[in-house]
């Protein structure tokens, strides 16, 4: 086994751990699988063999190749003549595609959740704005990040719409290894300060001006 082979069993060996409750073998894989990857604890371009993943996931071979299956279907890693399942580059191509995808999804998210979310739930959403606003002040970048995230989710769940959270993970994972989901720089002050847009037509029942903003 060479050296990449074993940073790879190494890094799945330490995974699985957080995905053992997911039931299935299947389940199992391929969610060890996808958070390597989403991590970038898989790079670009490493391959991705089915016998060394099972050994470093004490499993056959079988509920392995069911997951890589599913990575390739949704695009996570690609099949490459000559050198098999690998991770993928993604280009700058890719990502204008894939920020445009989100942009269309995050704004039907917003409109749906304008439409369906309950009182108390646009109550919780202009407190998660309260605490993005107060670690901005405060320059705490990991209670920022998180505070983030929790707006995207409290939005996708209020949306009343089984698919939506999905597609949007999964558009989110295909450009997380690049870093490009982090607030950066002058960014952060921009996106809190739109989040507090978003919320306000929220509130005032405006779905078309949250879809917009």
């Amino acid at each position: 086994m060479n050296v990449v082979e074993t940073n790879l069993v190494e890094t799945l060996k330490a995974l699985k751990a957080n995905h053992s409750s997911r039931g299935s073998v299947v389940e199992i894989a391929y969610w060890t699988l996808r958070e390597a990857i989403r991590d970038g604890r898989m790079r670009a371009g490493e391959r991705l063999m089915e016998v060394p993943i099972a050994e470093a996931l004490e499993m056959s071979r079988t509920p392995v190749r069911e997951a890589l299956r599913r990575l390739e279907a949704e695009q996570l890693i690609e099949n490459v003549p000559r050198r098999g399942l690998i991770v993928p580059e993604v280009t700058l191509e890719d990502l204008m595609e894939i920020f445009s995808i989100r942009e269309y999804l995050e704004g039907l998210a917003t409109r749906l959740a304008t439409d369906h979310m309950s009182r108390v739930e646009v109550n919780a959403l202009e407190q998660t704005i309260l605490q993005t606003e107060a670690a901005m002040q405060s320059g705490d970048l990991e209670v920022l990040a998180k505070a983030s995230k929790a707006f995207h989710r409290q939005i996708l769940r209020g949306a009343r719409n089984s698919r939506l959270p999905k597609l949007v993970s999964l558009l989110y994972d295909a450009h997380r290894p690049n870093g490009l989901h982090q607030l950066q720089g002058d960014r952060r002050a921009l996106a809190v300060a739109e989040h507090r847009r978003i919320f306000e037509a929220i509130h005032a029942g405006d779905a078309a001006q949250a879809e917009e903003t």
